[in-house]
């Protein structure tokens, strides 16, 4: 059945009916008989001429209809540009028109149907009713919002945020201890070098060129006093926190292995050369000292064997001479070639070390916290002070240009906002004074089929009531039940805490939960109080969320609704592309696209009369 809104609309909608489907013409009347027609002289042939080809429309007549396509487009693209800054209000007028069009019918008897005056009382009381409390409620939440982030203090914070990681058991005591021995864990592993060398490092970098970069560094008397420093101060840190907090009691093995380690790193740091392996080092001075002496006696015996078969004495000396030249440059290069291997092996044995040593810190800790997530956890959850603090200036250097933009614009975004609610009232007014010859007018100017028009008009009555008064009376009642239960359990800033479960409630999946879960959250694990806690997760079970099903049962009276999923992203892309006003947009969009494709199901399969029966 149609609304009685749209009967005054409907009614006189036959234009393109008459022009779709002609009516049936009556049977002309027999003519009375007369002499029969002498039979043709030819009895197949035709006597009707017909064309050979379908005559076309002249080539004036196209060209015509298509600049006149062209201008229509032109100006229907301007036009789009003049009106595309009223979308918004025209958009909420014509919703709040199908709302309370039933108070303005009531208005309109009451007074003896004058349309001027039951107008104007239907837009005062829309008015009052919705815009100046809507205006009220986000300026008393702005305030409260304002208010509470100035009063927002830094340890008051810090202290609510460990009561918290207590009650999860993320807790991490003596946590700047624990994060200074993970900082020199990772030096030792990977940072002995210091930052200009490696940076001098990658991945194309060949296994001697690392060594000698680690020896260059190795041998700088600064770097080895800042590495055994590290190590020291390792050693320390990890038997004071073994002491004194408290972890399963393998920990300490692994402590005694970890200290182990670092000892032995420690003494290769403070050996005399290089990483004063003293095996290595007696070895490379041996060799130093022989090799000299072992290739010159050689060279010396065949210079003599020469010099026997040729004969001579002088060139016994002058081969002698030579021999022991060359031999002695060859001992110094295989000395010195001798020296680098010793020297890398060194080097690769403390490297190994460090990377031992630093796998057993890691275990101790993995082992003393509870394991290897739990032990990241802990180290993540408690951060520093200095990582606060670049966390709230990061937020702060993100945040101003955006705040001094806003107040910079906030004249004019006032004046928008100003302008827009004027727009919005006047609409109004408009649109129900002349609301249905508007309507007739847009449905005689389209192209469409007017059984077409009218289901795109039921559609968006039903989906108006169905998105706006189901959800969105659904939210404000949601809002007022939760902020009773913030307002006994004594919350501040119930305004702001009203705003945001109304807000909220209005997105599908997420609801009001996504507002009260993390109230009962807070008064369980920051303030301690897990019986106000319970109290309140049960209220916002059974009252708070579950009022959502009956007022749209109630409202919808079992109509069909989008799909949970569609409506989520509905809303979701409504809130990026048109911003706010997109919860309620962005399902209508998903509806009339629905409306349009079931349109074209009919048109194809039994065109628009058949579609008439279905509306009507």
């Amino acid at each position: 059945m149609v609304p009685e809104f749209y009967a005054e609309v409907l009614s006189p909608m036959t234009k393109r009916r008459s022009k779709s489907k002609p009516a049936p013409t009556a049977s002309p009347t027999p003519a009375p008989p007369g002499p029969p027609a002498p039979p043709p002289i030819f009895a197949s042939a035709d006597t009707t001429k017909k064309p050979l080809f379908t005559r076309l429309p002249s080539l004036s007549r196209i060209l015509s209809v298509l600049m006149l396509l062209l201008g229509i487009v032109a100006v229907g693209a301007l036009f789009y540009k003049v009106m595309v800054g009223f979308f918004v209000p025209l958009f909420l007028a014509a919703l709040l028109v199908v709302i309370f069009h039933p108070v303005y019918d009531w208005l309109y008897n009451r007074i003896g149907k004058k349309k001027h005056v039951a107008a104007a009382g239907t837009t005062f009381i829309i008015l009052t009713l919705v815009l100046m409390p809507m205006v009220v409620v986000l300026s008393v939440a702005t305030s409260q919002f304002t208010s509470m982030v100035s009063q927002m203090n830094f340890f008051d914070v810090t202290d609510a945020l460990e009561r918290a990681r207590k009650q999860v058991g993320i807790s991490l005591p003596q946590a700047e201890k624990f994060r200074r021995l993970d900082e020199l864990t990772d030096s030792l592993n990977t940072s002995t070098l210091s930052a200009k060398e490696f940076g001098e490092i990658d991945q194309e970098t060949s296994l001697s060129e690392f060594f000698t970069i680690l020896s260059a560094v190795l041998n700088d008397p600064d770097n080895r006093a800042e590495i055994s420093n590290n190590i020291d101060e390792s050693i320390a840190l990890i038997a004071f926190l073994q002491d004194k907090v408290e972890g399963p009691v393998t920990a300490e093995a692994f402590a005694e292995t970890a200290t182990s380690h670092l000892q032995g790193l420690q003494k290769l740091v403070k050996s005399q050369h290089v990483v004063g392996d003293p095996e290595l080092q007696s070895e490379s001075q041996t060799v130093q000292r022989d090799a000299p002496q072992s290739t010159a006696g050689i060279a010396t015996e065949d210079a003599s064997e020469d010099a026997t078969e040729d004969a001579t004495e002088d060139a016994t000396e002058d081969a002698t001479e030579d021999a022991t030249e060359d031999a002695s440059e060859d001992a110094a290069e295989d000395a010195a070639e001798s020296e680098t291997v010793a020297q890398l092996s060194a080097e690769e044995r403390f490297h190994e070390k460090s990377v031992v040593a630093s796998a057993a810190i890691r275990s101790w800790m993995k082992t003393l916290l509870g394991g290897t997530f739990l032990s990241q956890v802990k180290l993540v959850a408690n951060p520093s002070a200095e990582d606060y603090k670049g966390l709230l200036s990061h937020a702060r250097e993100s945040l101003q240009p955006r705040f001094v933009s806003l107040t910079s614009a906030t004249g004019s975004f006032f004046l928008q906002a100003v302008i827009g609610l004027i727009v919005l009232m006047i609409a109004v007014y408009f649109f129900l004074v002349d609301g249905a010859g508007m309507i007739r007018t847009l449905m005689r100017l389209s192209p469409l089929d007017d059984n077409y028009e009218r289901r795109l008009l039921l559609e968006f009555d039903r989906t108006s009531r169905a998105v706006v008064l189901a959800s969105v009376l659904s939210a404000v009642v949601q809002g007022i039940l939760a902020i009773l239960g913030y307002w006994v359990l004594g919350f501040e800033s119930l305004v702001l805490l009203f705003l945001a479960t109304t807000l909220m409630a209005l997105v599908p999946f997420l609801g009001a939960a996504s507002v009260w879960v993390p109230c009962v959250i807070w008064l369980g694990m920051v303030d301690q109080r897990w019986t106000a806690a319970i109290l309140l997760a049960i209220y916002g079970v059974v009252a708070i969320s579950s009022v959502d099903n009956v007022i749209k049962m109630y409202v919808l009276h079992g109509r069909s609704q989008l799909h949970p999923l569609f409506a989520l992203l509905s809303v979701l892309g409504g809130v990026k592309v048109f911003g706010p006003i997109g919860i309620l947009v962005g399902p209508m969009v998903v509806v009339f696209l629905q409306t349009l494709l079931e349109i074209l199901n009919h048109e194809l399969d039994n065109g628009p009369d058949e579609l008439e029966e279905t509306v009507g």
